[in-house]
Order: C-alpha cells, then structure tokens, then sequence
C-alpha cells in the first residue's frame, strides 16, 4: 500500500494487530504483529464517494471488537465493516460533512460540528 497520509485513529487490538486511520487516503490499514507491511482492510479505493458504502470518506477513527469488526467515524457518520467484507453499513450519520464522529476506547460514540 502507498505512505500514510493524515493519520489519525489509531487502535490496537488484543492480539496486538494495529489498524491506523488514514484519513487522507481514505482507508484503514491493518498491521499485524510482527509484519513488515500493512493491508487495506476498509476503502480498498482509497477514494471518497459519499454514495457509495465501499469507500471511507474522510475517517477519523476507530473501534474494533472480538469478531474483528471495524467501527470508523467518517464524515458521513459511523459506519460498521465486518472482516472481509467489502463495503460498510451506515449505523448513524448525517449528510452534513462539518459533523464528525468519533469512537473513543470505551467503544461511547461522540459527535462533533465545525463552525
């Protein structure tokens, strides 16, 4: 995968994988333990389509549970990607890109506007 642009959420899990927001590239990379290099596991695009549930647009962060399903707060709202699936589910969101949503480690959902 090309260089990280913009990280932002970070989340390790139990077995130390560590999956990193990068919001620029609009994608979320996984790296596990001992691995010299990562793979994209949500927005295998790299590219924002507010339509289109594949794609990441602008993540932020990030929650992942005991199935390896990923919880991202982008700028549509927090979509749900369970592993090796291709596109997300949209469980909350808005239309109005200024509103962010985030995850914080006690998996509590957050939303903040801009302006």
């Amino acid at each position: 995968a090309n260089p990280f642009s913009s990280t932002r959420g970070i989340f390790v899990a139990s077995d130390r994988t560590v999956y990193v927001v990068d919001m620029s590239n609009s994608r979320v990379q996984r790296w596990l333990l001992n691995a010299t290099k990562g793979s994209t596991v949500a927005s295998i695009t790299g590219v924002c389509v507010i339509a289109n549930l594949s794609t990441l647009c602008r993540p932020q962060s990030i929650y992942v549970d005991e199935n390896e399903t990923l919880y991202m707060g982008d700028s549509r709202g927090i979509l749900m990607w369970r592993a090796e699936e291709t596109s997300g589910i949209l469980l909350n969101g808005s239309s109005i890109e200024s509103v962010w949503y985030d995850i914080d480690m006690d998996a509590d959902l957050h939303a903040t506007t801009s302006g």
